[in-house]
């Protein structure tokens, strides 16, 4: 999509101090750029991408503010850009007396005068002389003393109270490259970007205000540990914003359209640099904004410690700085100004290394959301595998690899990184998971423990009867991943772990409450499978309640309200069904809905749970949905289903102290046994497996067959043949074959399971005789040893294959019985 400028450069003056985005001490920080302008004509204003308008008056002053809402996201892997907010426009460039100026003045003008005439006309009436009216077609109807009740929206009201409303107003809509309005040359303009960010709700009052400053008064000398800690939560609030230098800096490679006076130009590298960026006093300041995987700044829950390791010379030789050391302000910014620049004059290619504490952090990730490494060079961003990266841990760091900045001639040139260090746990085999936990840390056990902030997931429109849906995109990180206690020293990058980054989501209509989670970007899929649902970006109302209005979107793969009956009530869960996709050309390919997570509760549930949190939870910090007390359990009719228990977890303060909580709902709920994370019951059938080879299509000596089960591997290929077997379950044996045969199965054990006679678990490839000890009929134990690993039967090297039956000869997805299989890692991509 195409990006333009906001304003016509050569009109402008270069910055001067106390004019750009930043800190400007410890209390205050600037959250736009402005500028003035000499020039003897105004500048003009543009829309820097397509969008809807809203027009406010500045406060105190005749001048007034446009709100953009974007509709379209550039493609440079930013968070969402929620809104922009140009500064300090004049009136008649765009107000005329009550009504809209004149459409000569501008394409926004324009645009709202022919949409005027175009609605009288098919209404067969003459436009009366008072449309259109500025009111209601810019939307200055919304004013904090507006006299209708419906438009009174006050400084600290949200600005979506405006863009999502059901009131008749209809707010106009410009292109990208659109001329809407005129800066004042007499005076200061600028602009503000905000990112979309979960528990930010950008207000009216950044929209009546001519220069937007984030400030607090100066903390009193006796300031509880509580106090300091809530004013480090409340400069968090400048991670929704991002310096305009940054932002069109980071189009170094694309471009972006610059009125020249008379046309756009598309200006990318040097002359982006020289003809724009360089007007703005942070033309040489690069942002790396390092986030956890709450989507706050990465110790904000104070489990690290605030001291980082870098080395700006182009050496491997790091040293301390802090991350907070901007006044405190959560954003680290690396300075290139030639006056004081803090890279090396040797480093002239501007490569930066990072190094972090572990903290209680078991098993690091990184996840580049936007970022340059230096081995993929500027030209492009980290796609795929490469936006991951699980580190070596040395002496309780965590080496991130090199990044480089984009450079003109010998400065770097402003730009704006985004890296999530994500804090993974091991799942350990006992009931409380004990790693020691530091600082604020929230206990996480499960994937669906502290996934969604329900109470700041507001859903922005008010249609009743309809399904109110809203998604923000890429916020969160799921982690279905089980790490072996023996890789926590080893460089763990070759490790294909089931994770990913996801987008969340909530749904309200009549009846429910709805939380959805949709993965936006995999790390190595030990399963390689792809939820395909086309609503990443949906936000909007429907006429439908939400299922419905999800199964349109989904097409062939439908979402059904299932039920197990239990106790003889029927109670009801979700639940996929008919999972498979025909994707236009010859192939079927099937998907995998596993990883689309569905909470779903009652109104008057969502109700309890905010009356415990307004009884248990006195801060403005963010609460989450958790779990416990999760059962794998049998209904009526003998299907499994696993029961679970609601928490809610979050920072309290207590007695000048900050201190994670945790309280126990008594709202239960359940769901189908293929859930990821709960405890089917299983061991697996060999020590610390990896996975060599997934269940599923593979390709074989160039032909494509279906697996019907895992093969499994020991970490090291040496250890693999003559390692013991184990029973995943106890039962019966059905079937021993203790020599090779004409099977390609070759030596090979059949156990029908003692709690489902439907279920059968086969062993293949195992050491001649080493299953002689078996008989048929023998009732086995889980855990006794049925035999050794081999290469017997149709086998290359030695591995075990290891099939689930429902019934004779019918093979099934042995994850949808033994889903921690799930957790394992993949061999394939260890080796590679």
């Amino acid at each position: 999509m195409a990006i333009h400028f906001f304003t016509e450069p050569s009109k402008i003056n270069n910055q001067s101090s106390g004019q750009e985005f930043g800190a400007i001490d410890e209390n205050q920080f600037r959250l736009g750029n402005i500028f003035s302008s000499t020039a003897t004509e105004d500048p003009k204003a543009f829309a820097i991408t397509d969008g809807l308008i809203l027009v406010q008056k500045i406060n105190g002053v005749d001048k007034y503010n446009i709100v953009l809402k974007p509709t379209q996201q550039p493609d440079l892997n930013f968070p969402k850009i929620d809104y922009i907010i140009y500064k300090g426009l004049k009136k008649d460039s765009i107000i005329d007396g009550t009504k809209v100026a004149s459409e000569d003045n501008n394409d926004l003008t324009k645009s709202i005068h022919e949409s005027a005439q175009l609605w009288y006309q098919n209404e067969g009436v003459q436009m009366p002389n008072t449309e259109p009216a500025a009111d209601t077609s810019l939307g200055l109807i919304y004013d904090a003393n507006a006299s209708d009740q419906d438009y009174q929206l006050q400084d600290t009201d949200s600005l979506n109270e405006a863009f999502y409303s059901n009131n008749p107003v209809t707010l106009p809509f410009v292109f990208s490259g659109n001329h809407i309005g005129d800066f004042d040359k007499t005076d200061d303009f600028g602009i503000v970007i905000i990112f979309e960010k979960i528990g930010f709700q950008p207000t009216f009052q950044l929209a009546r205000e001519q220069d937007s400053v984030l400030e607090f008064p100066p903390l009193n000398t006796g300031a509880t540990n509580a106090d300091i800690f809530r004013r480090k939560h409340e400069k968090e609030e400048v991670l929704c914003f991002i310096d305009a230098a940054a932002f069109f800096g980071s189009f170094f490679n694309l471009g972006i359209n610059v009125y020249d006076g008379s046309d756009f130009e598309l200006k990318k590298g040097d002359d982006l640099y020289n003809d724009v960026i360089s007007k703005f006093l942070n033309r040489n300041k690069l942002y790396v904004d390092i986030r956890n995987e709450y989507d706050d700044s990465f110790n904000y829950y104070e489990n690290y410690n605030n001291t980082i390791l870098w080395s700006l010379d182009d050496t491997d030789t790091l040293v301390n700085v802090d991350y907070y050391r901007n006044d405190g302000w959560p954003v680290l910014v690396i300075n290139d100004n030639p006056t004081d620049s803090e890279f090396d004059p040797n480093n002239t290619e501007k490569i930066i290394q990072f190094s972090f504490p572990r903290g209680d952090n078991e098993s690091p990730l990184f996840y580049y959301k936007k970022a340059y490494k230096e081995d993929l060079g500027i030209e492009e961003l980290p796609n795929g595998e490469e936006a991951f990266y699980s580190p070596p841990v040395i002496n309780d760091e965590v080496a991130l690899e090199d990044l480089i900045a984009i450079k003109v001639v010998d400065r770097v040139s402003a730009n704006y990184f985004q890296i999530k260090y994500i804090r993974r746990i091991i799942l350990e085999n006992d009931e409380n998971n004990d790693f020691p936990r530091q600082g604020h840390t929230l206990f996480k056990r499960s994937y669906l423990d502290n996934l969604f902030p329900i109470f700041n997931m507001p859903v922005p429109f008010t249609s009743t009867n309809h399904t109110n849906l809203k998604l923000y995109y890429d916020t969160s990180f799921i982690d279905k991943v089980l790490v072996s206690d023996n890789t926590l020293n080893e460089n763990l990058a070759n490790y294909a772990l089931r994770d990913f980054v996801s987008t969340l989501g909530i749904a309200s209509d009549n009846n429910n409450i709805t939380f959805i989670s949709f993965p936006f970007k995999y790390h190595t899929n030990a399963n390689d499978n792809d939820d395909f649902i086309p609503v990443s970006g949906l936000e909007s109302d429907h006429a439908n309640p939400f299922l419905i209005e999800l199964n349109n979107l989904i097409s062939q793969v439908n979402l059904i309200r299932s039920s197990f009956i239990i106790n003889g009530a029927q109670q009801e869960y979700l639940n996929f069904i008919n999972n498979q996709i025909v994707n236009g050309e010859q192939n079927t390919i099937q998907y995998s809905f596993d990883d689309v997570i569905i909470l779903s509760i009652t109104r008057n549930e969502f109700t309890q749970l905010e009356q415990l949190k307004q009884q248990n939870f006195n801060g403005p910090y963010n609460v989450y949905l958790g779990i416990k007390n999760i059962s794998v359990l049998t209904d009526d009719n003998g299907n499994r289903y696993s029961s679970f228990t609601y928490v809610l977890r979050g920072l309290n303060e207590n007695n000048g102290e900050i201190e994670p909580i945790e309280i126990t709902t008594t709202i239960n709920s359940i769901t189908s046994d293929s859930v990821i994370g709960i405890n089917s019951g299983h061991i697996f059938p060999i020590e610390a497996p990896y996975i060599s080879s997934d269940y599923g299509w593979r390709v074989l000596s160039g032909r494509r067959t279906f697996h019907n089960g895992v093969d499994l591997v020991r970490p090291v290929a040496s250890e693999t043949s003559g390692s013991p077997i184990y029973a995943v379950k106890g039962g019966t044996v059905t079937q021993r074959v203790t020599h090779e045969d004409d099977n390609g199965g070759g030596v090979r054990v059949r156990i029908r399971s003692s709690e489902n006679a439907n279920i059968e678990y086969c062993y293949y490839h195992m050491l001649t005789n080493s299953n002689s000890h078996l008989s048929i009929g023998q009732v086995v134990q889980q855990g006794d040893m049925i035999g050794q690993v081999g290469s017997t039967g149709t086998s290359t090297a030695p591995h075990l294959h290891f099939e689930i039956w429902n019934g004779t000869l019918n093979r099934i997805d042995p994850y949808s019985i033994f889903p921690e299989l799930a957790l394992l890692p993949y061999t394939r991509h260890r080796d590679d």
